[in-house]
């Protein structure tokens, strides 16, 4: 699929609802098949369709990972005290980040609120320094399956 390839079936079903509505393929194309397994369910062996359900699962998920290939990321939003801190030695490492307005609902204080993005191999380093500057910061750390814009590049796979 990433070389514009088809196996046909599902996947080409797949392809036009991620481009449509962004729907991972790999979820579209186990969604499918098991419609078709589970009415097949119970015409044939019930055991042999579980464990073709379990297959059909793991190639999911497994598509769904080439798919993203290696651009998957780690979002992070930081409160702290010391964000310009952190933010400037997230600077000096070659990344970047970008600051919100908070509100504290318990204080009321206002606060910067860093959010940044980091690969697998730097969330471990930035969590390291974010603790090392201010270890009662408040660090939120989340999957992010695309991302787009100047760093990372625009184009779609298909």
């Amino acid at each position: 699929m990433r070389s514009l390839g088809s196996a046909g079936g599902t996947d080409i079903i797949a392809v036009y609802l991620y481009n449509k509505f962004g729907l991972r393929i790999g979820l579209v194309t186990f969604s499918l098949s098991a419609v078709v397994l589970l009415a097949g369910a119970f015409l044939y062996d019930l055991q042999m369709t579980l464990y073709s359900l379990i297959y059909l699962f793991t190639q999911g998920k497994i598509t769904d990972a080439i798919m993203v290939g290696f651009n998957q990321r780690k979002t992070l939003m930081v409160v702290s005290d010391h964000v310009q801190t952190i933010a400037q030695k997230m600077v000096e490492n070659g990344r970047t980040a970008t600051f919100f307005k908070g509100v504290g609902a318990y204080s009321g204080n206002e606060r910067n609120v860093l959010y940044t993005v980091a690969n697998f191999i730097e969330l471990a380093q930035m969590k390291d320094y974010i603790f090392k500057l201010d270890p009662e910061a408040f660090v939120v750390v989340y999957d992010t399956l695309e991302i787009m814009g100047k760093r990372y590049g625009t184009g779609r796979i298909f």
